[in-house]
C-alpha cells in the first residue's frame, strides 16, 4: 500500500512539475473579451484597445502615429523612432487646441457640479460611496488643473 501512495504522489508531482515548466503560453486563439476607446491627447483613435485573459492590448501603430513616433518591428522586437520635424505642441499635428481643451474643461466641469450636488444634496449614501465620491471629485479636478496648465502652455506658443 506504501508503494502505491508514494507512486501516486510521485506521479502527481512529476504532472504537475511539467506544467510548470512548461513556459510562456501563447495569446494566439484566445478569445478577446472587450474592446475599449483609445484617446490619445483628447482625440479618439480609429483603433480600439482589446482586453484578453485579464490583459489589455493597445494598438500600437495607432498610439504611435498620435503621439509622433514612427514604430517597427524587427527581430521579434517592437521600436519606436520620435519622427523628424515633428512638434508635439502643433495643434496641427496633435489636433490638441485651445479650443478642445476648453471643451474638455467644460465638461469636465459640468460632472465636478453633478458630483458636488450629490454630496451636498442630502442623499442617504454609503460612507463607501461618499468616499468614492469625494476621490472622484478630486481626481476631476486634478484633470482640470492639468487642463488648464497644458491650456496656458499651448496659448505661450501659440503666436
Amino acid at each position: 500500500m506504501k508503494k502505491i501512495v508514494i507512486s501516486f504522489l510521485s506521479g502527481a508531482l512529476l504532472m504537475f512539475s511539467g506544467q510548470a515548466l512548461a513556459g510562456p503560453i501563447s495569446n494566439i486563439g484566445k478569445k478577446i473579451e472587450a474592446e475599449y476607446v483609445v484617446i490619445v491627447d483628447g482625440k479618439e483613435l480609429d483603433s480600439k484597445a482589446i482586453a484578453s485573459s485579464g490583459t489589455t492590448y493597445t494598438p500600437n501603430r495607432a498610439i504611435a502615429d498620435a503621439i509622433g513616433y514612427d514604430v517597427k518591428f524587427e527581430n521579434q522586437t517592437v521600436i519606436y523612432t520620435k519622427k523628424e520635424g515633428v512638434n508635439l505642441n502643433d495643434p496641427a499635428t496633435t489636433g490638441v487646441s485651445v479650443e478642445g481643451i476648453d471643451f474638455d474643461i467644460r465638461g469636465l466641469e459640468i460632472q465636478l457640479k453633478n458630483l458636488k450636488g450629490f454630496l451636498d444634496g442630502g442623499f442617504a449614501i454609503s460612507d463607501e460611496s461618499k468616499r468614492e465620491t469625494q476621490n472622484t471629485i478630486a481626481e476631476l479636478e486634478a484633470r482640470i488643473k492639468e487642463l488648464e496648465a497644458q491650456k496656458a502652455k499651448l496659448q505661450a506658443q501659440t503666436p
